[in-house]
């Protein structure tokens, strides 16, 4: 969302960013949104941070966008928006989906108390409070939902999602956050490994470790991610000829050492970023056959049938579980084994992957999100409210 932000910031609205922090009374360098900004060289030093306390909560400004932490403990977090809102007296409101229970609780509040002011920019279908893929679903929320000026979906499956449930519209909308490689993957040293990002069991380790319990001649590297557990990581260390690359935002690191990206997720991808940007690069990607990932492909092979996560609830649907059934990894060896052989197909399926993505990449603005909302928002917020 921070993309969306500074392109309505350029396009000369004023903009207010309100975001959920683990503490207020912690110090600065405790903060996830403090650690995020500065990992991204984006950031005022830390030891500045105390001087921008304001009611106990960090306050700052950062390329014309101010920015004011919201404490989450306290059992006050939704009155302290309130408190934000009145404040601002914003022409329009932008609000996501989060991990946090205070998401979709302010969702529900949002969509009953100002629905026309409203942007629901939902990024995934397991943090939705409502679909069959839902982990935490609230059905008391579909008629609030309908009200909402505009949803903007990150994928057309995302959209469909949640056109299914509720029968309104909703724009889907792929967002520009890819950046065209610096470096020539063309003239790279060879790079061999066979990579998994993120790896964890949700994002297809077991089949990943079937692969390289199978392919013994292959290399195989692995990058932990948000998802990655002590057990994951003890399935990659005993399934051993793991390269274990670490995450960076550079990712460039990743990519530069690899030949075949694997995503063999058994979650349902909103998208799929990494697979974008994989192909960007020329490498050949192998992912699973379902949710987002299809149209992250963009038309290019390989694409696997896998068995995805089932979510299973009590008598009432209220609350959810994942049940992860077992995989083959059949296919998968198959198509290794080939393009471990055929050097020719590889290769004109790394073409087809960089030309597919440079053409997707360059076809994105983000002045075409700010030209949707100011439509369906209307004059107010195009003159800059």
């Amino acid at each position: 969302m921070r993309g969306m932000v500074q392109a309505f910031a350029r396009a000369g609205h004023d903009c207010q960013v309100a975001i959920f922090v683990a503490s207020s009374s912690a110090g600065a360098a405790e903060w996830p949104l403090a650690q995020q900004l500065a990992s991204l060289h984006t950031a005022p030093e830390l030891t500045d941070w105390r001087q921008v306390l304001v009611d106990d909560n960090i306050c700052f400004r950062l390329s014309g966008i101010d920015y004011r932490g919201i404490s989450v403990e306290g059992g006050n977090t939704v009155r302290q928006l309130w408190h934000l809102l009145d404040a601002w007296q914003p022409d329009a409101l932008v609000i996501t989906d989060g991990q946090h229970p205070h998401c979709a609780s302010l969702l529900s509040e949002l969509a009953r108390a100002a629905p026309e002011r409203l942007i629901y920019c939902p990024k995934t279908v397991h943090l939705l409070p409502i679909g069959p893929y839902s982990i935490s679903p609230n059905h008391s929320i579909v008629e609030a939902l309908l009200n909402i000026r505009l949803v903007i979906a990150p994928s057309r499956f995302v959209a469909d999602v949640i056109s299914s449930v509720t029968g309104r519209e909703v724009r889907h909308v792929y967002f520009p956050v890819y950046e065209l490689p610096e470096l020539d993957y063309a003239t790279r040293p060879s790079a061999h490994a066979i990579t998994l990002i993120n790896a964890s069991v949700l994002k297809g380790l077991t089949i990943f470790a079937d692969l390289v319990a199978n392919l013994r001649d292959m290399r195989f590297a692995a990058v932990p991610g948000w998802g990655t557990t002590q057990s994951d990581l003890k399935i990659l260390h005993d399934a051993g000829n793991v390269t274990m690359l670490p995450f960076s935002r550079e990712v460039d690191s990743i990519y530069l050492p690899t030949k075949i990206l694997l995503v063999p997720s058994l979650c349902y991808e909103a998208l799929g970023h990494v697979v974008i940007e994989a192909m960007l690069r020329g490498i050949v990607v192998i992912a699973s056959a379902h949710g987002g990932l299809q149209e992250a492909k963009l038309g290019v092979d390989f694409m696997i049938p896998v068995s995805p996560v089932e979510i299973e609830a009590d008598a009432h649907w209220r609350t959810r579980r994942l049940r992860l059934p077992i995989q083959s990894a059949g296919n998968w060896i198959d198509i290794l084994t080939t393009l471990s052989k055929d050097r020719d197909m590889y290769a004109e399926l790394s073409q087809q992957s960089r030309r597919a993505a440079s053409a997707f990449v360059t076809s994105l603005h983000w002045s075409d999100i700010v030209m949707l909302v100011e439509q369906q928002l209307g004059t107010r917020v195009a003159e800059g409210g």
